[in-house]
């Protein structure tokens, strides 16, 4: 399912959407603690829309939340406007290629 907000989101509308999440999520997935990690994980995600997107004026004015299942998977978007040069961006891109170099725990040492 695809939700767009448009509107400045604020921390009020973080526990709704989460329980939104998770009432989809359970009519989804049989098994329990999945809906409920993916709510969890999808709270975490909006709480940082929140804190880190760019709210004042000028700004896109909304925040999306995506969510795509698959046999074996669920991906999960948020997305909220930065402002161009934000550093928060430049330590997130940083943190995402270390973790893309490290080894995977699923793959065979070697």
């Amino acid at each position: 399912f695809h939700i767009q907000l448009p509107l400045h989101p604020g921390w009020e509308a973080i526990e709704p959407l989460r329980a939104s999440v998770l009432a989809c999520a359970k009519a989804i997935f049989p098994q329990p603690t999945l809906a409920a990690a993916i709510a969890l994980v999808t709270a975490e995600l909006l709480e940082n829309a929140v804190k880190f997107g760019r709210w004042e004026n000028g700004g896109d004015g909304y925040f999306a939340l995506r969510m795509d299942g698959h046999d074996d998977r669920v991906e999960i978007e948020v997305s909220s406007p930065v402002s161009p040069g934000d550093e928060n961006v430049e330590r997130l891109r940083g943190e995402l290629a270390r973790i893309a170099a490290a080894a995977s725990p699923a793959s065979p040492q070697g």
